[in-house]
């Protein structure tokens, strides 16, 4: 007996025998065998033996240990060691390899096949060095992952497949409980391996919350709506390019709706359930919808960008990839008839597939965007020449029919339908207050869920919940939950109606746990015809303001650490009422090289090239004028000038400016500049204001003549130079900055009362002034502007042009202080604004006046003069007669008075030029002339004087008559007796007692009156 080959023999004497194969043999088999008859051997016969196959079921090991996964890793190999074999060596063909999450699965983890070594993907195909072995499905939450194999597989090949199978996770907060994970093979034959299990941990991330800017998007209404993007081939891709947008789907779709449709080339959609779908005409998947799987949530925000990398394809949503499918082929067109690029609808059969929610910030690039590049800038805005952007569209214009394209590309979208404008817009002079429900949280991220608050506005804390000025010069209070308040607080006055404007502030959004984010709101503000503004009442003209007076020499004031802008064009706005006096090549202000300057009858900006662009200085000397001076930092030439809130048209007056020298630095001067002691300014300045950032006409009317409260948005450095002293940081910034300068060169002298100012609105004057009636009016959409001045109560007055900007009159003398009342209207042909001035006249005494006289008395008589005599007269005022003031006094005789009425000059009494009699001593008759005895004559003396009224001499009245008057003396001669000598003997010359004197007085009777001897005839 020989054999067998392949298996155990045991065979009897009688012939019986059994076979058992060897393990795992099947075929044929053979065995030879003799018989005896007890004398002789037989021929040798064989006996062949079929063993038909039996299949061996495959067999899979795992490795032991964990796999760990980390939240937002990409796909993880599960084992890398796993092992397949099958006894039978033969091929796969109808088998399959089972990857099962059989505990702790959730619908957010995903198994995938991750291309490598051997293995390659296109689709669902698999391939093993290029040769087709199976197909994939599955994979999804806890469904399987089905690799199907065919002919071309060996276990070795399965092995190998198993070993590339990966798993991630496409939630923000995954569940961290570990997964357990079977591995089950069959083999085509009807065997089935047993169970292989590896666990895997899953890791998770504290992700930050994405705070996304709040600007305008479109609404769209799922029934016909779209915006159309046109056909340009600048949008048409082959090998490479990238789709994103921000979606928020209200409603899901009957069967599917489409968010970006690039008609038979390239499209983004949605499903009936929400799950999110692209298309793209390559070889693989072909022109037909492919679902990745990943839904989107009802009224929930979602960035979505899917990549196409010569048939690779990934999907992202808010920044982490949830899909990766391996097609092939380039883009090509499945309907070249139809070329439209279409946001929330498409160009063929769109019915049924329009989009039903909200749309923004669609991007398309002709590139493949890295996962870094996606997640770096989905809440960002672009500056529209980034590398490979073929497309932009914010949606932020917010108004109109029309989306704007952001590259040079200019492909502006037109809306269709009537696709709704949504995002935070009011008009000019509303203000817009929203709730937390819809404010600037509600369309931001956190993975997590966590609670999302405000921590920061404008990047400071302090800023929420409190009124912040922003730099356009509106208000706004931003509160910890998202509710807000915007008022724009006449900032956009400017805008005419059918004109919009755009503000914005940024917050920084905490999750509470660490991690925060930074974004944008953006406020549409809509433009209405404002009436003008009319301001009448300037802080600076009240009292107590103070000013610096310099004066040239070394004068000047040393700012230093100022966190001004000084980064190639931004701006820097230096701000300050001047009252100049004229003299030229002076500096008002100053930082390193960059300053203003008057030079050779020209002001403005100076690089320090003895270069000026600027105007001409004409009308700037002599008298306040407010400047704000826009310094645009590394180009001169876009600095801006605004002279009394009126922007001016700048040119290039003197060399060239040096663009590299013009720059605005953290050193500073009022008055002079930081490179030499040079160009110290000559005049007065005041109310100094160093802001971050331009600022318009509009802002500069709105506050020039006030002054500043609350916190400024921008404002670095605020001084009024009240309370300034000559110490060290002795000029206080009024902002709170903290940013004081030190007066050089300058004395306590030099901070005087501010004074002449433009006096807006009411007033206090002098009766007989000029007064100049003047208001700040302006109209905000800058339009020319008609005045009408009419008076309403006081005593009237004439004014020079009653539609004069600024007339004049004079005010009139009156009894008494008054009031005139005016109203001004300024009108800008279609709107007027009225506003109510009123002139408080303070009434100024006159002076009186009397007249001449003459006045006579008899020889060796005293005159004693009445108030009749002085003819005092006030026809003004009706003032009571006060005094006289005696100018000159009498050259013969005195004047006196006669304080104890004896008619006797005593000592004190005599009146001299430049004493004052009362009234009362005239009235009591005490004011007298005394003549020299027994002298005479007409005209015989004379004293000058002036009348003086009670009214006083307050505010510059005069109380006295200013033309002396002449008090003329007339003395009558009176006779005198004579005088009889009788103590002698005297010899006369013989007369008659019928004989007169010069006064017709008798001889005899003048004898008689001296008791002297009578006379015979």
């Amino acid at each position: 007996m020989a054999g067998p080959s392949n298996g155990t023999l045991n065979i009897n004497a009688d012939g019986s025998f059994s076979y058992t194969p060897n393990t795992n043999f099947s075929g044929t088999d053979t065995f030879t065998y003799q018989t005896s008859d007890g004398n002789q051997d037989s021929n040798v016969a064989t006996v062949t033996i079929t063993v038909n196959s039996v299949n061996d079921a495959p067999v899979t090991s795992a490795t032991g240990g964990t796999t760990a996964y980390t939240e937002n890793a990409d796909p993880t190999l599960i084992d890398s060691g796993l092992t397949i074999t099958d006894a039978d060596l033969g091929d796969f063909d109808s088998g399959s390899l089972s990857v099962t999450i059989s505990a702790n699965g959730s619908a957010n983890d995903r198994l995938t096949i991750v291309p490598g070594g051997n293995i390659t993907m296109t689709g669902t195909n698999v391939y093993h060095s290029g040769v087709l072995v199976g197909s994939v499905s599955g994979g999804l939450g806890t469904n399987p992952l089905v690799i199907s194999f065919n002919t071309n597989s060996t276990p070795a090949i399965a092995q190998e497949v198993g070993r590339q199978v990966g798993y991630f996770n496409v939630s923000d907060n995954p569940s961290t409980t570990a997964r357990t994970i079977d591995f089950v093979v069959t083999d085509g034959d009807g065997g089935t391996s047993n169970t292989a299990q590896k666990q895997l941990s899953v890791a998770a991330v504290a992700d930050a919350p994405i705070a996304v800017d709040d600007h305008h998007g479109l609404s769209f209404d799922g029934v016909d709506d779209y915006v159309n993007l046109g056909s340009d081939p600048v949008l048409e891709f082959t090998n490479s390019m990238t789709m994103e947008l921000w979606a928020r789907p209200t409603a899901y779709p009957a069967s599917s709706s489409v968010l970006l449709n690039k008609e038979g080339e390239y499209e983004i959609g949605i499903s009936s359930t929400g799950s999110l779908m692209w298309a793209f005409d390559n070889t693989d998947p072909n022109w037909t919808w492919h679902d990745t799987g990943y839904v989107l949530q009802l009224n929930e925000w979602a960035h979505i960008a899917v990549s196409y990398d010569n048939g690779t394809i990934n999907t992202y949503v808010n920044g982490n990839i949830v899909e990766t499918y391996y097609g092939s082929g380039p883009i090509g067109d499945a309907h070249a008839d139809k070329d439209d690029l279409r946001v929330g609808g498409r160009e063929n059969n769109p019915a049924g597939n329009y989009f039903t929610g909200e749309i923004d910030d669609v991007r398309v690039w002709s590139t493949v965007r890295s996962d870094s590049e996606i997640q770096n800038n989905l809440d960002r805005t672009l500056d529209g020449n980034e590398t490979g952007l073929a497309g932009y569209w914010s949606f932020n214009e917010g108004s109109g029919t029309t989306a704007n394209d952001l590259t040079s590309n200019a492909n502006h979208g037109t809306l269709t339908g009537g696709p709704v404008w949504n995002g935070f817009s009011t008009d000019q002079d509303t203000p817009l207050n929203v709730g937390a429900a819809s404010g600037i949280i509600d369309n931001d991220i956190d993975g997590e869920g966590d609670t999302l608050t405000i921590t920061q506005v404008e990047g400071v804390g302090a800023n929420v919940g409190n009124l912040l000025r922003l730099s356009s010069g509106a208000l706004v209070t931003v509160n910890a939950d998202g509710s807000f308040n915007y008022d724009a607080n006449g900032a956009f006055d400017g805008l005419a109606a059918g004109e919009t404007g755009t503000d914005s502030f940024t917050y920084t959004l905490s999750d509470g746990n660490g991690g925060t984010d930074t974004a944008t709101v953006t406020i549409t503000i809509n433009g209405t015809d404002d009436a003008p503004t009319i301001v009448a009442d300037s802080d600076f003209d009240d009292a107590g303001n103070s000013v610096i007076d310099f004066q040239g020499g070394d004068d000047t004031i040393l700012l230093s650490g100022l966190p001004v802008n000084t980064a190639a064009g931004t701006d820097v706005t230096v701000e300050f009422w001047m009252n100049w006096d004229g003299t030229d090549n002076v500096m008002p202000f100053g930082f390193g090289s960059y300053d203003l300057w008057f030079s050779g009858g020209n002001f403005g900006y100076n690089s320090g090239g003895g270069d000026l662009y600027g105007i001409s200085a004409a009308g700037l000397e002599t008298g306040w004028h407010h400047v704000t001076a826009v310094f645009r930092n590394g180009d001169v030439t876009g600095s801006r000038l605004i002279i009394n809130g009126v922007e001016q048209t700048l040119t290039q007056l003197l060399n060239s400016p040096n663009n590299g020298s013009a720059y605005a630095s953290s050193t500073a001067k009022i008055s002079g500049w930081n490179n030499n002691t040079s160009y110290k300014f000559d005049g007065q300045i005041d109310q100094v204001r160093i802001w971050n950032g331009g600022r318009s006409e509009t802002q500069v009317r709105a506050d020039m003549h006030q002054e500043l409260s609350g916190p400024q948005t921008g404002l670095v450095a605020s001084y009024s130079f009240t309370g300034a002293t000559t110490g060290a940081g002795g000029v206080i910034d009024d902002s709170g900055n903290g940013h004081h300068g030190t007066m050089s060169g300058i004395t306590g002298a030099n901070v005087i009362a501010g004074s002449g100012f433009s006096n807006l609105g009411d007033q206090t004057v002098n009766e007989d002034d000029v007064v100049t009636l003047e208001v700040s009016a302006f109209d905000p959409e800058n339009a020319a502007l008609t005045y009408t001045w009419t008076q309403t109560s006081g005593p009237a007055v004439t004014l020079s042009d009653a539609n004069a900007e600024k007339p004049t009159f004079t005010a009139i003398e009156q009894v008494g202080d008054y009031q005139v009342v005016f109203t001004v209207d300024a009108s800008d042909g279609t709107n007027t604004t009225t506003e109510t001035v009123t002139i408080t006249v303070n009434a100024i005494n006159d002076a009186p006046s009397g007249v001449d006289n003459t006045v006579g008395t008899l020889e060796d008589t005293d005159i004693t003069f009445t108030a009749a005599d002085f003819g005092f007269s006030d026809a003004a005022e009706s003032h009571n007669f006060n005094a006289v003031r005696i100018t000159s006094q009498t050259s013969s005789g005195t004047l006196y008075v006669d304080a104890d009425n004896d008619g006797v000059i005593d000592a004190g009494e005599t009146v001299v030029a430049g004493n004052y009699v009362s009234i009362a001593d005239i009235n009591a008759g005490r004011l007298k002339y005394k003549p020299l005895a027994d002298e005479n004559g007409t005209a015989y003396t004379e004293f000058t004087f002036q009348v003086q009224d009670d009214g006083g001499t307050s505010g510059g009245g005069q109380d006295t008559d200013t033309t002396p008057n002449t008090m003329t003396i007339n003395v009558t001669a009176v006779n005198d007796a004579p005088v009889l000598d009788n103590t002698g003997t005297t010899t006369l010359s013989t007369i008659t007692k019928y004989q007169t004197d010069n006064g017709g007085q008798s001889v005899a009777s003048i004898i008689a009156s001296a008791g002297g001897d009578r006379l015979t005839d």
